[in-house]
C-alpha cells in the first residue's frame, strides 16, 4: 500500500534533533529553523538508540491533536499504525506518517491495543497514554463512526432521537474502554509508561 513520502523531501537526523531539544543554544536553534515550517519532516532513517515512542488512546480521545502538537514543537512528522483504508482523511489533512511506523518517524499513533484490520505493528520502547473524559469520548466516537468523517456531528441527538441505540452504544463502548485499559496497563512496564489528558 503506498504512502506519501516522497523521496526527495528534507529530512531530519534523531540525533540532531534530540541536540537541538535539549540545548539552550539558541545559535543551535536558529540553525534548526528550517525544520520548523510547518512542512514536518521524517527522519532520515537512523538508528533512534532504544527511543522508540508509540502513543496510543482509545478512539477521539485526542490523539490527532496530540499528534499536531508533537509535530509543531519537534517539526518532526508523526507515524501511525493505522492502515490507509482508514486513515485516508488524516492524510489529507496533513498527517503525512500514516501507516508509517519505521525509523522514519520517532514517534507513532497507535489505538493499541485495539487490532484493527491491516494495521502495520511497531515496537515501543516508551508509550504515551492519552486519555479524555468518557463523557467526551463516547459522543465524539459515535459522531466518527456515524459519519465516517474526523470533524462532522450529525444533526440528529443521539441520545433522544435514537435512544435504544445510544443506550446499546453507551454500554458496548464502556465495556471496550474497560477492556482497552486492562489489557494496555497490564501490558505496559510502568517505567517506560506516562499519561496525560485534554
Amino acid at each position: 500500500m503506498g504512502v506519501v513520502s516522497p523521496a526527495t523531501a528534507k529530512v531530519v537526523n534523531y540525533q540532531s534533533l534530540v541536540q537541538m531539544l535539549r540545548s539552550k543554544d539558541e545559535n543551535l536553534l536558529e540553525q534548526s529553523r528550517w525544520q520548523f515550517d510547518q512542512e514536518f519532516r521524517f527522519l532520515d532513517g537512523g538508528s533512534l538508540q532504544d527511543n522508540r515512542v508509540c502513543f496510543t488512546s482509545f478512539p477521539r480521545s485526542g490523539n490527532s491533536f496530540l499528534r499536531r502538537t508533537i509535530e509543531q514543537v519537534t517539526g518532526i512528522t508523526t507515524g501511525a499504525t493505522m492502515s490507509l483504508n482508514t486513515s485516508t482523511s488524516l492524510q489529507i489533512q496533513g498527517f503525512k506518517g500514516e501507516f508509517i511506523s519505521d525509523d522514519r518517524v520517532w514517534i507513532s499513533k497507535a489505538h493499541h491495543p485495539f487490532n484493527m484490520p491491516g494495521n502495520v505493528t511497531m515496537d515501543s520502547n516508551k508509550i504515551i497514554i492519552c486519555v479524555r473524559n468518557p463523557l467526551d469520548v463516547l459522543p465524539s466516537y459515535a459522531s466518527l463512526v456515524n459519519t465516517l468523517n474526523h470533524g462532522v456531528k450529525p444533526e440528529f441527538n443521539y441520545e433522544t432521537d435514537y435512544a435504544e441505540w445510544w443506550d446499546w452504544w453507551i454500554k458496548k463502548q464502556c465495556a471496550q474502554m474497560k477492556k482497552f485499559f486492562d489489557v494496555l496497563l497490564q501490558q505496559t512496564h510502568e517505567q517506560s509508561k506516562y499519561s496525560l489528558s485534554f
